[in-house]
């Protein structure tokens, strides 16, 4: 896959994500590792990540329930730590295969019974804060799980967002700091930062006026729908590489 092709989906995913609250490291870390091996595209993917956030919270930090950033975002961040530390040690292919099976079941549940919602109490968030925040550090791609624990509480579309955005930041933040650390990112991979920084800004700016004209149900579904997708894509890619 070459370069301008992998751009252009990079900005596609930042857009999307800003409306979703979640996809970019989902859509993008399986393209991208048709160019880098895979451990390599998701430190790649975790610095791209990081700048887009780093805007949508610019354009929504009004919009961030304090509360709920505390109780998913903490955990989050301690359990991304952890795992971000054995993440050159393991295969993270059972994990994907996990996290694949759990957004493709959580989104037709949802979709099929559109009053689920999962119970919006302290522990329910701590735990979903530890799983989402686990699986950052593994396989970089914890944002359907983070959204399938948001998108159930009472958030409006923009806190809901805003919120998902500060956690994903925070989490963010903390693994790249391990992976620096660990020597994950290497100098062959500097060169390609830059154009992915700047397609991910546009992209954030794309997906913020395109959130301010959708309806809450219908962004809801969208986000449920974008969920089912990235399972399925998931599963599909696995499959292909075994």
């Amino acid at each position: 896959m070459n370069l301008p092709l992998l751009l252009a989906i990079a900005f596609l995913a930042a857009a999307a994500a800003t409306i979703t609250g979640f996809g970019a490291a989902m859509i993008l870390t399986p393209f991208l590792a048709l160019l880098v091996d895979l451990k390599s595209a998701i430190v790649l993917v975790a610095v791209f990540h990081t700048a887009s956030l780093l805007v949508r919270i610019v354009l929504l930090r009004k919009e961030v329930n304090r509360r709920i950033f505390l109780i998913f975002g903490i955990p989050s961040l301690l359990a991304a730590g952890v795992t971000s530390r054995i993440f050159g040690f393991l295969d993270v292919t059972p994990i994907t295969w996990g996290v694949a099976f759990f957004i493709i079941l959580f989104s037709l549940t949802s979709l099929l019974n559109p009053s689920l919602r999962i119970p919006e109490n302290k522990g329910l968030l701590i735990f979903g804060g530890l799983l989402a925040g686990s699986v950052s550090g593994l396989i970089g791609m914890a944002g359907g799980i983070r959204s399938a624990f948001l998108i159930s509480t009472s958030l409006k579309k923009e806190s809901y967002v805003a919120t998902s955005t500060a956690i994903a930041l925070l989490t963010d933040v903390g693994r790249i700091m391990v992976y620096l650390y660990g020597g994950s990112l290497t100098k062959t991979h500097l060169p390609l930062i830059p154009p992915f920084l700047i397609v991910g800004v546009l992209g954030v700016f794309l997906g913020r006026w395109i959130l301010g004209r959708i309806k809450e149900e219908a962004m809801r579904k969208a986000v449920l729908i974008a969920l089912l997708l990235i399972g399925v894509k998931m599963v599909y890619d696995l499959v292909s590489a075994s």
